[in-house]
């Protein structure tokens, strides 16, 4: 009987230890792929940002995150841009297990300030994806048929689909939206809002979409103030 006890204590011991070994080591392996990760990305990244100058604003979040803030030229559309690269919890097994089943990824979030404030809002989902009561309710459906993956939806239609007829901005969105979890253009800032499946492929994208929207939206709001002062 104490042998019986003896043993079961014994597996129970080798289990804590075992779990508690591949638990350190899941810790410091994701850790570390995490750290490799931003590494890689900013390495890549930092190539396409270069041109719009050499000092940038930089902060860590540790393993999790890292953010770029990226002031506008003069000639530049933007006053601001903010780019984060949001990492998985790999560190964490069980719960990056947990957000892998979800279907989460890590993600490349973009927010601007234009230089010329949008005069009606545009929201961009996956086609897969419910739509929210809150674009049923408030927004109309923009049909297009140039994208097979996204939908899109707007406060003011016409403009919107001025806007979506720009060959530059039609590019620029077929390029990315395999991986666009979600874009919101709005009058209030940031004016522009995206996250991306993070990829490199998304890196050359960033800047000349933030930049086609920006010429846009100051072409449209300068065609409005010239109607304002006909009348």
């Amino acid at each position: 009987m104490k042998e019986g006890i003896k043993m079961d204590q014994d597996i129970g011991l080798w289990t804590v230890i075992i779990l508690t070994f591949i638990f350190m080591a899941s810790y410091f392996w994701g850790r570390r792929k995490n750290y490799k990760i931003q590494k890689d990305m900013w390495k890549t990244l930092r190539k396409f940002i270069a041109p719009y100058g050499k000092r940038v604003d930089f902060k860590s979040y540790g393993t999790s995150a890292f953010q770029i803030s990226v002031p506008g030229r003069k000639t530049d559309f933007f006053r601001r841009t903010e780019l984060t690269v949001a990492l998985l919890p790999r560190e964490i097994l069980l719960y990056f297990l947990f957000q892998k089943i979800r279907g989460k990824m890590d993600e490349l979030i973009v927010k601007t300030q234009f230089k010329s404030a949008p005069k009606f809002s545009l929201e961009i989902i996956p086609r897969k994806m419910e739509v929210p009561e809150r674009l049923k309710s408030k927004f109309k459906e923009v049909e297009t048929n140039s994208f097979e993956r996204i939908s899109f939806f707007s406060s003011k239609e016409k403009l919107a689909k001025l806007l979506l007829d720009e060959a530059p901005i039609r590019k620029r969105l077929k390029a990315i939206e395999g991986n666009l979890r979600f874009l919101s253009l709005s009058v209030d800032e940031p004016h522009l809002i995206f996250a991306c499946n993070l990829s490199s492929e998304i890196f050359p994208q960033i800047f000349p979409l933030i930049e086609s929207f920006g010429s846009k939206v100051y072409e449209l709001s300068m065609a409005r103030k010239g109607r304002k002062n006909i009348k």
